[in-house]
């Protein structure tokens, strides 16, 4: 899948003047949470205790939860503090809710902003977290969970991410002999 390389999102996150806007962006990024699943959170869905955002009714009216590492955490816990729990988490400048499409002539301004010239929906936000978790390291059937999605076939888009993390993580970490007196060469030919 495409998705935003992590300049591109710093740049994102500096074109959104509106603090509103920006929250509901960063969310996106750090929990990979639908566009209507977070227009649909409220502050008790906010777990601080464990870093987790409860989904009340994602995709399929399926309840879930979404793990969040220490920038969501903060993100999160940020916006929630002394807030009602029945409250919606986000809520446009103007104190209304978000509603269909509300998200994407604001998105798009954004994007020009940031100078990003590949046009993109809100629904690329969700796949720049997946894709970032498993160039990460992380493990495709956690992230099934976290995403919500109900095969891992729908998953496995992002399973080509996790074979370049583990390639480069391979190079990174390859034990390195330098100081043994057998050349390979040597060592094949006692082989045979």
């Amino acid at each position: 899948p495409d998705y935003l390389k992590q300049e591109q999102v710093a740049a994102l996150f500096e074109a959104i003047p509106d603090r509103c806007f920006l929250a509901l962006v960063q969310a996106a990024i750090y929990c990979g949470a639908r566009y209507t699943e977070l227009a649909n959170m409220r502050v008790g869905d906010w777990d601080q205790g464990n870093g987790s955002i409860t989904v009340q009714s994602g995709k399929g009216r399926k309840k879930r939860y979404i793990f969040v590492g220490d920038e969501g955490s903060h993100l999160f816990s940020s916006i929630c503090s002394g807030r009602p729990d029945d409250e919606r988490i986000f809520l446009k400048s103007n104190g209304t809710m978000w509603g269909t499409n509300h998200q994407q002539k604001l998105l798009a301004r954004a994007r020009k902003a940031a100078g990003i010239k590949k046009h993109f929906s809100f629904h690329l936000l969700r796949h720049t977290y997946g894709s970032h978790y498993m160039l990460s390291g992380g493990d495709i059937f956690f992230l099934q969970k976290q995403l919500g999605h109900s095969s891992i076939e729908t998953t496995s888009r992002y399973a080509h991410l996790a074979k370049q993390s583990r390639q480069d993580q391979a190079k990174a970490c390859e034990p390195s002999f330098a100081g043994a007196t057998t050349s390979p060469t040597a060592t094949e030919a006692t082989l045979h």
